[in-house]
């Protein structure tokens, strides 16, 4: 019997450390617990602050692709609005070289005919003035049979008074098959 009590005691002693190691162990456990719920809030922060910083990065990119594409259009209205201006100016250079030779085949005739009677002065027109008051955007369009500028400008949605003006047409009533104007679009 005697064994049997120190059988028990030992029972009781062995049982008793098990309970100190179940604590111990349930402390622990509890402290990983805690330090899991730290690291998940930790991991969730981050991932906020990844697609925080990725969706910055989205707004960042379309803003840059939508000022670039609109430096690109005022850089594309800047070209065309001087290659505009070079074709008003080339044509205008164009049109007083051809005053200044129509004169000087004026002179060449007059010196030819001095012998011959002059005949009776006809009336003459004011020389036909332009102006630049049509858009400077447009396109080019070739001139076919059948074509006038009225229809033509109903077509391409513009008006007879800017053809007029942009290719400085001095007898809009006579269109050549073939020719290419330029025309305005508001």
């Amino acid at each position: 019997m005697a064994n049997l009590f120190q059988d028990v005691a030992l029972l009781k002693e062995q049982i008793g450390q098990m309970k100190l190691e179940t604590e111990s162990l349930r402390r622990d456990n509890h402290q990983l617990l805690k330090e899991l719920e730290l690291t998940r809030k930790s991991q969730n922060q981050l991932v906020e602050g990844v697609n925080q910083f990725f969706d910055s990065m989205e707004d960042r990119f379309a803003s840059l692709e939508n000022n670039s594409t609109k430096e690109l259009l005022k850089g594309k209205e800047d070209v065309l609005t001087h290659v505009n201006k070079e074709m008003i100016s080339l044509a205008q250079r164009t049109q007083k070289a051809m005053d200044l030779l129509a004169a000087q085949v004026q002179a060449v005739n007059k010196t030819k005919n001095r012998s011959t009677p002059k005949p009776a002065p006809r009336a003459t027109s004011a020389p036909k003035s332009f102006n630049s008051s049509y858009p400077p955007n447009g396109m080019a369009y070739t001139i076919k049979s059948g074509d006038s500028l009225s229809k033509i400008a109903a077509d391409l949605g513009s008006k007879v008074s800017y053809i007029i003006n942009a290719n400085q047409m001095l007898n809009p009533n006579q269109l050549k098959v073939g020719d290419t104007l330029f025309i305005p679009v508001p």
